[in-house]
């Protein structure tokens, strides 16, 4: 719930602070509907070699949506650039902030 608190804070900020990062990484990923509320839709992104979540406003389909993209075992935070069409997602993902995902053992001997 802190996460998309915290992204739904990111996209209140406006493009200002989310443009003029070379860093974008290009994707042509599948989308799944995963659902609504408040106006607001989330999609599931699942690429070749990468997979996250995507926040969009409910009825846009094109421009900047604030979302997370997971490589390997890194998290990226950041904003998705480009085009919904359908169940496919065609743009770029620009990091903001990113940590690395560790696993915690379930019983410690």
């Amino acid at each position: 719930m802190g996460l998309l608190i915290m992204l739904l804070l990111l996209s209140a900020l406006g493009n200002g602070l989310l443009q003029g990062n070379a860093s974008m990484i290009p994707l042509n990923a599948s989308l799944t509907y995963i659902g609504n509320a408040f106006s607001i839709s989330i999609y599931q992104v699942n690429s070749t070699n990468s997979s996250g979540y995507l926040i969009a406003t409910q009825g846009e389909y094109q421009g900047d949506f604030v979302g997370v993209l997971r490589i390997g075992n890194a998290t990226l935070i950041g904003t998705y650039s480009g085009v919904l069409v359908r169940s496919v997602f065609t743009g770029y993902f620009m990091p903001i902030a990113s940590y690395e995902s560790i696993r915690i053992p379930q019983c410690l001997h």
